[in-house]
């Protein structure tokens, strides 16, 4: 009787350390269900960031296309510019001869 009485004890012993160890764990995993969910958040969260910046760096690509496109459409205003000069410098010189002999 003894005997049943020291293995029953035994066993007790045995099935509350069990339960001592499988509540820490169900504590352990708890909490890397929490790291993970935070890890989770703050992917998502880095995700939108890294969109943003996409985003941002392809307005910024639009807005140097539109500025070499601007340039260059301001380049060829300027050569049209510098040539309609030159006939004008050409044009006041032919008036100055003409109005010249008039006068002589």
């Amino acid at each position: 009787m003894q005997g049943a009485v020291n293995q029953a004890s035994e066993g007790s012993e045995f099935v509350s350390r069990t339960d001592e160890a499988f509540k820490k764990v169900a504590a352990i995993a708890s909490e890397a269900a929490r790291l993970v969910g935070e890890i989770a958040i703050a992917s998502k969260e880095q995700a939108g960031g890294i969109e943003q910046a996409n985003r941002v760096s392809a307005d910024m690509d639009k807005v140097t296309q539109q500025n070499v496109a601007n340039a260059q459409e301001l380049a060829s205003a300027s050569e049209v510019m510098n040539s309609q000069a030159g006939q004008m410098k050409d044009f006041v010189e032919e008036l100055g001869d003409l109005i010249g002999e008039k006068s002589a």
